[in-house]
């Protein structure tokens, strides 16, 4: 839009030249037609190909040789003022003026073309002025069009994110209710299946004794069967915490001798951390059910102010290599998260001791030794 303007200046100046020698002449010289010639090919040469200071200070030289040919080509030095300021060039006034010092014209012709130059110039100033504006805007569009398209690129990576989430929420759950169902529902059914194996046995011997346990059993599967139902609605069975609760779980697994001592209160402990005292012990008496044929089992909990500490010792036949099922493994998994630590030994029966953090302070103590 500016060159358009431009153009449109230059073509009345160029038209108020023709106009004015036609006016104070009888006959237009051959050099004068030449110049206004040369003029209009330079102009189309700086408009179409070659837009350069060098090409401005030519224009300049045709005007000024103009000049010097007829009176009124002096106002083309308008034109070339206006290329001048637009184009930041601030010296080239200089050479506009300069002419204007050796030729001897009356002071009325000098103001009116100084007035027409001063026209031109503030004119160039405001397209100048526009231009700077027109490329801020510019500038500001192409930065508003980045700025979106870098948040269409955020938004699909936040929702990619928010995919990535759930799935892996998706994972925790599914881990989380295949634990719950083994350490759980599996040790019920597990114990289940020792009565109902015993009452088989002592059906022909003791058939009183048998009933017992075998009704023993279906109460237990009822149990289970709601246990599960739970589990499957996410729901977490009331269970009472406490000595009495850890006491029923070592009752309802009594197939051996089990000595069980607590140093202090457990009602105490955070419901997160006694769910995983208990779990701990259900998976280690039921692991001691079916492998190590144990006789005798000690249950140790002991507790102070920084830490929980359980130990579980009996006198089975023991492992060296012991491998890790998903009891083991929940185990551990359950009492890391916890911030606390584990150790596993099957040498002289099988052992396990595990330490639960109840401070932030004690907390620390096992995060040093995770990092060696």
């Amino acid at each position: 839009m500016n060159i358009e303007m431009k153009i449109i200046v230059k073509c009345c100046l160029m038209t108020f030249v023709i106009v004015s020698l036609i006016e104070q002449q009888e006959h237009v010289s051959p050099v004068q037609v030449g110049l206004i010639l040369l003029y209009i090919s330079a102009l189309i040469v700086k408009e179409r190909f070659i837009d350069s200071i060098w090409t401005d200070i030519g224009i300049w030289g045709l005007a000024i040789a103009g000049c010097f040919a007829a009176e009124p080509f002096t106002v083309l030095l308008a034109g070339s003022a206006m290329d001048f300021v637009y184009r930041k060039f601030y010296g080239g006034v200089i050479l506009i003026a300069a002419p204007f010092l050796f030729w001897s014209q009356d002071v009325r012709s000098l103001n009116t073309y100084g007035l027409l130059i001063a026209i031109c110039i503030g004119f160039a100033y405001v397209l100048q002025l526009r231009k700077r504006t027109e490329v801020n805007f510019t500038t500001v569009l192409d930065n508003e069009r980045r700025l979106r398209y870098e948040l269409e690129q955020v938004k699909a990576k936040l929702l990619n994110s928010t995919h990535e989430i759930a799935k892996i929420a998706e994972m925790k759950e599914r881990n989380r209710i295949a634990r719950e169902i083994h350490d759980t529902i599996g040790h019920s059914i597990a114990g289940n299946l020792i009565y109902l194996q015993a009452a088989y046995k002592l059906s022909d011997v003791n058939e009183s004794q048998s009933k017992a346990m075998l009704q023993k059993s279906i109460d237990g599967l009822s149990d289970a069967v709601t246990m599960l139902r739970n589990t499957v609605h996410n729901i977490k069975p009331n269970e009472q915490q406490g000595i009495g609760y850890l006491q029923q779980i070592i009752d309802y697994f009594q197939y051996a001798n089990v000595s069980f001592h607590c140093s202090s209160n457990v009602h105490a402990l955070p419901s997160d951390q006694f769910v995983i005292l208990s779990s701990t012990i259900k998976e280690a008496l039921t692991n001691a059910s079916k492998y190590s044929q144990a006789t005798k089992i000690d249950i140790a909990v002991d507790m102070n102010d920084s830490f929980t500490r359980l130990a579980i010792q009996d006198n089975g036949l023991g492992c060296l290599h012991i491998r890790e099922g998903l009891g083991i493994s929940g185990m551990k998994e359950r009492i890391q998260h916890a911030g606390g630590s584990i150790s596993i030994s099957g040498e002289d029966g099988f052992r396990i001791v595990c330490m639960i953090p109840r401070t932030a302070e004690g907390g620390k103590i096992f995060e040093r030794a995770y990092r060696g």
